[in-house]
């Protein structure tokens, strides 16, 4: 007898056969014994139809895709079962089953690596991954694709533009030659980094039409106002501003902590001496530390008309 597979599907195998001679049947036909195994060792259900049936074409719906089968399919007649004829076959691809496995990323301040291992049920060839990275603070988003080898394993992707303490979200989802499979999905945030100055406010000192510095607002002789507002690149959770005064190099630090998530800040400081020269500097700092401060020059009043 001779088998053959007459479709190409990955849920299921329609085999065709052809009977013995008349000859060569030696009795009145019963039916036909079919087993099946996969090449994993899988036995295959539902085949005992075949045996009180002369019909030489059955559909076997208990295989899975992309799968080799091995059949022995044997006459019967009323006396009893012949030699069996062996046959193989291998059911078409399908979409993966399950998601992509083992899904990290490692970030650093700009940029995060991607990591993950194929389906544990691919159902084919693996041809390309689809990575989706959306960036959560600036709500941009990266699509990837990423073509990989018969045998490749695991999958690296490095991917930039990012600022340091931003969120992030990703997905991914493996495809073989008939469709991507589920997504696997991950999230994480850039590391910090000393954020960047505050703004601090100021005029300009101008001589001869040329701003040779900045200063601060000045109350009286004694006292100067101090306003700022974050960061624009805080890099991380601000813990507190640092303002410092001084009449030569700045190195005493007079306030240390303020109240946070503020828009604007003001600081009124007083008991300075009357027409000396101070050094005003606002400096903010996260976990990782503090950046370069801004910094002004400011003149007490000598007396209170000026």
């Amino acid at each position: 007898m001779n088998c053959i597979n007459t479709t190409f599907l990955p849920l299921s195998i329609t085999i065709t056969w052809t009977g013995p001679a008349l000859i060569d049947q030696n009795g009145a036909p019963v039916g036909y014994n079919l087993t099946c195994i996969n090449t994993n060792g899988v036995s295959v259900n539902g085949l005992s139809p075949t045996q009180s049936s002369t019909n030489t074409m059955f559909t076997i719906t208990d295989v899975m895709p992309f799968t080799g089968y091995t059949c022995e399919l044997s006459f019967i007649n009323v006396v009893g079962e012949g030699p069996s004829t062996q046959c193989t076959f291998e059911t078409a691809q399908d979409r993966p089953s399950d998601t992509p496995q083992n899904f990290t990323t490692i970030p650093n301040k700009t940029a995060v690596i991607f990591t993950w291992t194929k389906p544990a049920t691919p159902n084919g060839i693996i041809i390309e991954y689809t990575l989706v990275v959306v960036n959560l603070n600036t709500l941009t988003v990266r699509n990837y694709t990423i073509l990989v080898s018969v045998n490749q394993t695991t999958v690296t992707q490095l991917v930039f533009g990012f600022s340091p303490y931003q969120n992030y979200t990703a997905s991914v989802s493996a495809s073989t030659i008939i469709g991507a499979g589920p997504v696997a999905t991950t999230g994480g945030r850039t590391l910090p980094d000393i954020p960047s100055s505050p703004h601090l406010v100021v005029s300009p000192v101008v001589i001869n039409s040329l701003t040779v510095a900045y200063t601060v607002p000045v109350l009286n002789e004694t006292t100067i106002n101090i306003t700022w507002s974050p960061p624009s690149h805080p890099n991380g959770e601000i813990t507190k501003f640092i303002i410092r005064i001084a009449t030569d190099a700045i190195t005493s630090e007079r306030y240390s902590s303020f109240m946070i998530n503020k828009a604007l800040y003001t600081l009124v400081y007083g008991g300075l001496k009357p027409g000396v020269p101070y050094y005003v500097s606002v400096v903010a700092a996260n976990q990782v530390g503090e950046r370069k401060s801004e910094t002004a020059i400011v003149f007490t009043k000598t007396d209170s008309k000026i």
